[in-house]
């Protein structure tokens, strides 16, 4: 009798140790879950980051591109038009033979 007393104390003892390490692991594991948590919404705000990256880096070629073609249509125009003051000379007098008129 004594020695199932002893058994069923060391029994009692044993479950009381377990439930504490159970309740000391709760604790635990949801700091565990909280950073896969975390982790989870870092991997979307990065992927998020880089999708705007991308469309920034889109709109900023397609802006060099466009200034590009403002600049040729630029040079070619003024190629076209040769030195300004000459041109106008000849326009300010053009005008103001008409305004005689």
């Amino acid at each position: 009798a004594a020695e199932a007393a002893e058994a069923a104390r060391a029994e009692a003892e044993a479950a009381e140790r377990a439930d504490r390490a159970v309740a000391e692991r709760r604790p635990l594991q949801a700091a565990v879950a909280e950073g896969e948590e975390a982790a989870a919404e870092g991997r979307v705000a990065r992927a998020a980051l880089a999708s705007e990256l991308e469309l920034a880096d889109s709109h900023l070629e397609e802006a060099h591109r466009a200034a590009q073609a403002w600049c040729s249509q630029a040079c070619s125009l003024g190629s076209q038009l040769g030195p300004l003051p000459g041109k106008l000379s000849a326009l300010e007098a053009a005008l103001a033979a008409e305004q005689r008129r």
